[in-house]
């Protein structure tokens, strides 16, 4: 693994993250105080995403938000973002192609890009935790070869401008010195950015998640 590229990503997506929402502190308390983007929308999968933030950093989870509107939700992003942030075992089985059953061209392209990259942003933390308990270390490398299918048969400009899984693309840089994996989440950090110059709060919040999660592969190894 090519620990200069992580980072030097680490670094990119922090300090990315940080000119929308500062520091460590006020993530916690922007995730606490109930996460609303620019325009005043909350999507299902951001109660997940903050209630997994505020628990990977020991925090509180007490969180104004409305858990049974998400729970819900039946896309597969949010399921795997509700199974991670209440720490429920995972079931599904994971191939080397893309995570949803339906194709592509039976959606929006750009809706069904933004659940399959969110959903696997979602599963890499799942395969960590089990990697942290001793299973088998089967996912990660299920994780990685999703990515490959994507960065083969997906654009990442073909979702709504959200960096979901950029740090798989990053890990799949490292591990695999794959070029294209880099410019995959090069374009995703740049999209990101377009619309204000700078992360919109979603992006922002998705960006200090990815950075956490280079650090633990950067510790772990």
């Amino acid at each position: 693994m090519n620990r200069r590229v992580i980072e030097a990503w680490i670094e990119r997506l922090s300090r990315a993250a940080r000119l929308t929402i500062g520091d460590v502190d006020e993530l916690a308390l922007v995730a606490a105080r109930g996460f609303v983007d620019e325009q005043g929308h909350r999507r299902p999968t951001d109660l997940w995403l903050m209630r997994w933030m505020l628990r990977s950093m020991g925090e509180n989870q007490n969180m104004e938000t409305s858990e049974p509107a998400a729970a819900s939700d039946s896309t597969l992003d949010v399921q795997l973002w509700r199974t991670l942030a209440l720490n429920e075992p995972a079931t599904m089985k994971i191939g080397a192609g893309p995570m949803q059953s339906s194709e592509p061209a039976m959606v929006a392209i750009e809706a069904w890009t933004e659940c399959e990259l969110s959903a696997l942003h979602a599963l890499w933390h799942l395969e960590s935790r089990e990697l942290a308990m001793n299973a088998q270390p089967t996912g990660r490398r299920h994780s990685l070869g999703v990515a490959r299918w994507h960065v083969e048969h997906t654009q990442p400009d073909n979702a709504t401008n959200s960096p979901w899984a950029i740090h798989v693309f990053v890990a799949l840089a490292a591990i695999e010195a794959d070029a294209e994996a880099e410019l995959y989440a090069q374009t995703q950090l740049h999209n990101c950015q377009i619309t204000m110059g700078s992360p919109d709060r979603r992006s922002a919040m998705i960006l200090a998640d990815a950075a956490r999660a280079l650090q633990e592969l950067q510790a772990t190894g």
